[in-house]
């Protein structure tokens, strides 16, 4: 596999063809900018990803959301409680509220069924931090049906093109060609493939670990220059 640049196959012309082609796909990728509506009031922008137990919310957009929802209320916890954020800074909550999310993601809004309560952390949060103790409150499985991948589609047109090119060239190189509905099912069977990279989320498999062989030694290198990447 290889940039389409560094193509050994492709003539200029060809590649000057393709380009165009591939841009349309970026160009059919709505913006990226993420926004979470509160009450159906007030928009701000969230994060989905941080890892966070719990969903959070500044107090400074709970004042903002409460000059314009005088419905919103505001409930002391039973017990304040402490959160370890980035660079051991604890956060502290004494106060939670529960508020109806619609997320604008790239694929479209999305309303969650049920209000989700938030804890108010005393400090300028710029972003709404969805946790995850709203999937276990919908449910895993749910939560997952609510939220539209906003990766692209595989039956693209360009995409699907692409790929039947791959499938021949197997079969051009020697690949069975009795095992050809096989492997075109194989093939399209998962949304994994792309024209371009772009931004889609990231995938959900167990992290790798390195492990070392018995009586094998860990070496640390010293560090080396490298030759500058060749300009393509």
């Amino acid at each position: 596999m290889h940039w389409l640049s560094e193509c050994p196959t492709a003539s200029d012309d060809q590649k000057a063809e393709i380009r165009p082609r591939m841009k349309r796909l970026r160009e059919c990728i709505p913006s990226q900018e993420k926004t979470v509506l509160l009450n159906e009031e007030l928009a701000v922008p969230y994060c989905a990803d941080t890892g966070a137990d719990r969903t959070a919310i500044s107090k400074q957009h709970v004042t903002q959301l409460l000059r314009s929802d005088t419905s919103t209320k505001v409930t002391p916890l039973d017990t304040p409680t402490v959160h370890v954020a980035v660079g051991d800074h604890e956060v502290i909550s004494t106060h939670f509220v529960r508020l109806r999310l619609r997320l604008n993601t790239a694929a479209g809004p999305v309303g969650l069924q049920e209000p989700v309560d938030c804890l108010i952390i005393e400090c300028d949060e710029p972003e709404f931090i969805l946790g995850r103790d709203e999937g276990e409150d919908e449910g895993e499985e749910d939560l997952q049906d609510d939220l539209p991948s906003i990766s692209l589609s595989s039956t693209d047109k360009d995409l699907q093109d692409a790929l039947e090119r791959i499938i021949s060239s197997a079969l051009d190189q020697g690949f069975p060609s009795h095992l050809e509905q096989q492997l075109r099912a194989i093939v399209f069977k998962h949304d994994i493939w792309r024209l371009e990279l772009g931004n889609d989320p990231p995938a959900n498999v167990e992290a790798l670990r390195i492990r070392l062989k018995d009586g094998a030694r860990a070496v640390k290198s010293k560090p080396r220059p490298y030759p500058p990447a060749p300009l393509g």
